[in-house]
């Protein structure tokens, strides 16, 4: 039953998004997160894991949620709570793509799905994305650039990593 209430809830809430912007899905926004239980008990869903709010000896479940652009939600799954986070994105995606037909979309997620893998994955998968950085995690050629702009409300500056990967860095106060 959940599983047809799933979808039955997936279908309604695509539809109903895809008559805001005209009829298309132009982009989607990943997250994920944990979601811990006060108890004991652990089953194959509900298991110990790394946890946000630091209850690591709770069980757990990992939430992967995609939504629109007006905040509509898309798809979600539910991991086991031992899943590392960054390994959920391609799978949702994927799913949703194939079960909804997306074509013309941009996935736009934050640092912490940011990895060589992910990245390699959309990749190969044909998939245009923005994905957040952190600095720190940049060279330090990049850092230095960064560092020496000068910064502004809404000003961005772009520089060319390599061919097909734009680094845009804004500021904001």
């Amino acid at each position: 039953m959940y599983n047809t209430q799933q979808d039955a809830i997936q279908q309604i809430s695509v539809k109903h998004t895809r008559k805001i912007p005209g009829g298309r899905i132009g982009l989607v926004f990943y997250d994920v997160t944990t979601l811990y239980f006060e108890s004991d008990f652990q089953d194959e869903l509900r298991t110990q894991g790394f946890s946000k709010d630091g209850k690591h000896s709770l069980p757990q479940v990992v939430l992967g949620l995609l939504v629109s652009v007006g905040g509509y939600p898309l798809s979600y799954s539910l991991f086991n709570g031992s899943r590392y986070e960054a390994r959920t994105m391609i799978p949702i995606v994927e799913d949703f793509v194939s079960r909804f037909h997306l074509e013309d979309f941009v996935i736009v997620a934050d640092s912490g799905l940011m990895n060589s893998k992910n990245i390699e994955l959309l990749e190969s998968g044909g998939y245009k994305y923005i994905i957040g950085a952190r600095i720190k995690n940049e060279t330090d050629k990049i850092k230095s650039w960064v560092l020496s702009l000068e910064k502004g409300d809404e000003q961005f500056y772009e520089l060319q990593k390599y061919p097909g990967c734009r680094l845009i860095v804004g500021y904001s106060s």
